[in-house]
């Protein structure tokens, strides 16, 4: 998006010209403010469409190397396991983070040594002032985005409920506040909150570790 050049500036240094170019110059601020400010929002579009695909790109490379590396649920392993290796269990995909001596003493879902991989971006209807409620007592990272890439946030998660948020845009915060798209500790569970004053579509990801 191109802004208008600002006309030539006025000196003291030139007392002739001064007023006419002052003149000039105050004039042209107004359109300058207008075109700056458009191209501010155009920037903040492209920057959440960007962090978007970035999160997608890397849930998909999550993915395919879980996918080539499947050796079948969980429940029918035994023995060592050697990292890339992965699982399924509770109707969910598992990516294993660190070698094992002894698959079967770390439950997926249970012990940080298993990572869940979701293959698919989850999205939900949500009124102003409803909220979405993510597995308790587990520790992970997130993404969200309310409506047509209106308002995004990066975030991760302990299984205390403390939310720290990566990246996000102007109106996305890691507490419940009004006129926000909220993720925050609800003290029974990290939620995603539309408080934006209506309707909207959330999209989102969440992987437990």
């Amino acid at each position: 998006m191109a802004i208008t050049p600002l006309p030539q500036a006025p000196s003291r240094s030139a007392p002739a010209t001064f007023s006419d170019l002052a003149d000039a110059f105050l004039a042209a601020l107004a359109t300058f403010v207008t075109e700056a400010n458009a191209l501010e929002t155009n920037v903040n579009a492209k920057e959440v469409t960007v962090a978007a695909n970035t999160v997608l790109t890397v849930a998909a490379a999550a993915i395919a190397l879980a996918a080539a590396n499947y050796v079948g649920p969980w429940a029918d392993q035994s023995g060592a396991a050697a990292v890339p290796y992965a699982v399924s269990h509770l109707d969910r995909c598992w990516q294993l983070t660190a070698n094992l001596d002894d698959v079967t003493t770390k439950t997926p879902g249970t012990d940080a040594e298993w990572l869940e991989i979701n293959p698919s971006i989850l999205s939900a209807s949500v009124a102003d002032d409803a909220e979405i409620t993510l597995d308790t007592a587990k520790t992970g990272q997130g993404w969200a985005m309310a409506g047509d890439n209106e308002e995004y946030i990066e975030f991760r998660f302990t299984a205390a409920g403390v939310v720290t948020v990566i990246s996000n845009t102007a109106n996305a915060i890691n507490t419940d506040t009004d006129g926000f798209l909220c993720v925050y500790d609800a003290g029974a569970g990290i939620r995603i909150k539309n408080r934006l004053g209506a309707t909207k579509t959330i999209r989102y990801i969440v992987n437990y570790s």
